[in-house]
């Protein structure tokens, strides 16, 4: 009995010994490092878990906002490009350029400040506004116009057309047409022509009350008489100015005599004034020079009266002559200066007027010819029919002998007046 119980007690020993000593790796050679490495494809296993663990747990970065990516071949990592800009030039490299290219640059800018604000640059101005200019001829002088529809109305000032029922429009594709004058303001100084034409280009209105001091505006006419093309002169608004009853618009643009009737206009190619009024203090030959005030009507005022005059509105000023005492000389010889002040007027004004009396008579000689040509254009009767012909001579003779008379009227008007200034000059010497 004790045998059995020694064997029970080495039984159970072994059975709980010899397993942990026949497993332990301090002897065991299937554990030892040399003939296994089995721990060491573990420890990466274990790694790699981590990690993984780790990218499960960290939220996800939103890739770099660039639109390019380059590799780097030496170190196979993408890495991004900043997006690649135009460097900015300094100014001591502005010569550096190419002129094209700045003037390319300029030009690009330019356009797209002017797009972006309704502006027009200035050479869309003129293509806007320049075919709605007209030139007025009359018997005593010229001036400008404005084309305001297609069907044949011309806006001008009063005094262009004043003392007249009719004139020529000469339009800058060539084309000339008799206009008779329907209404006038002349206490506004505004007037309104009409001529048997269609499908002309008519100006556009813009809104005076909305241009201030400092914005650019341009003129348009025939200054000084000058036929050909139409001049174009920028300036600014230099302020609102009230001259009697009427707040006028004075600009920095040029005015001159000529300019009368033609448009005033803003950056939009819209007529926001009619040229109207010059002052100053110097004047040769009828024409102020040296530092001069030009004023244009404003539209609005214009646009409330076009409707008044197309149903033939007529204000007229009256002129009256005013005779002007000389002064009383007070030499003894008082009889004398006077016939010698007559004499010298006189002198003085026929040296004066010969060289205009000669030039409207050089310009008579065709008048004939040329309202004969006018009219055969306007009716569409050649010179074969004889009986509609001679209609049309006596029709264009019966316009020139009537502006011939118109003519000496004024002339003889304009010289009594330069009688009377030469007259008193020499009095007063």
């Amino acid at each position: 009995m004790k045998n059995y119980k020694h064997f029970m007690v080495l039984s159970l020993a072994g059975i709980l010994v010899v397993p942990q000593i026949v497993l332990a790796s301090w002897w065991n050679p299937f554990s030892w490092e040399v003939f296994n490495k089995a721990p060491q494809a573990t420890e990466v296993e274990k790694l790699k878990k981590e990690v993984e663990e780790l990218k499960k747990k960290t939220p996800t970065p939103l890739p770099p906002k660039t639109t390019n990516i380059s590799s780097d071949k030496n170190k196979g990592i993408a890495k991004p490009v900043a997006p690649t800009r135009k460097p900015i030039m300094a100014p001591t490299q502005v010569n550096r350029q190419e002129s094209s290219q700045l003037k390319e640059l300029v030009t690009e800018n330019k356009t797209k400040l002017l797009e972006a604000s309704n502006l027009l640059s200035n050479k869309n101005v003129i293509a806007r506004v320049k075919p709605s200019v007209v030139y007025i001829d009359t018997v005593t002088g010229s001036g400008s116009g404005i084309i305001i529809s297609t069907d044949g109305y011309i806006l001008t000032n009063g005094h262009v057309v004043s003392g007249i029922n009719s004139a020529i429009v000469k339009l800058t594709n060539g084309a000339s047409y008799t206009g008779n004058i329907i209404g006038r303001d002349e206490n506004i100084d505004l007037a309104l022509l009409k001529i048997s034409a269609t499908g002309l280009s008519a100006a556009f209105f813009g809104n005076s009350d909305l241009v201030d001091q400092g914005d650019t505006v341009f003129t348009f006419g025939y200054p000084l008489g000058i036929e050909g093309d139409v001049a174009f002169k920028d300036g600014t608004l230099s302020r609102r100015q009230k001259i009697g009853d009427t707040t006028y618009l004075e600009i920095s643009a040029q005015i001159l005599p000529g300019n009368s009737g033609g448009p005033l206009v803003n950056q939009e190619g819209e007529v926001i004034g009619i040229n109207t009024l010059v002052l100053g203090t110097s004047k040769v030959n009828g024409v102020l020079i040296g530092e001069t005030l030009k004023y244009a009507l404003p539209i609005n005022i214009a646009k409330t009266l076009i409707p008044e005059l197309k149903l033939g509105k007529s204000i007229l000023i009256p002129k009256v002559e005013i005779p002007v005492a000389p002064p009383v000389p007070k030499q003894e010889d008082s009889n004398l200066k006077i016939e010698k002040c007559k004499i010298d007027a006189r002198t003085n004004t026929d040296s004066f007027f010969v060289p205009i009396r000669t030039a409207i008579t050089e310009k008579f000689k065709t008048c004939i010819p040329d309202n004969i040509a006018l009219l055969q254009r306007e009716v569409g009767i050649s010179s074969g029919s004889s009986n509609t012909y001679d209609s049309l001579v006596s029709v264009a003779t019966s316009m020139c002998n009537s502006r011939a008379e118109t003519t000496r009227n004024y002339l003889k008007s304009e010289s009594d007046k330069k009688f009377n200034q030469e007259y008193l000059a020499c009095l007063s010497k």
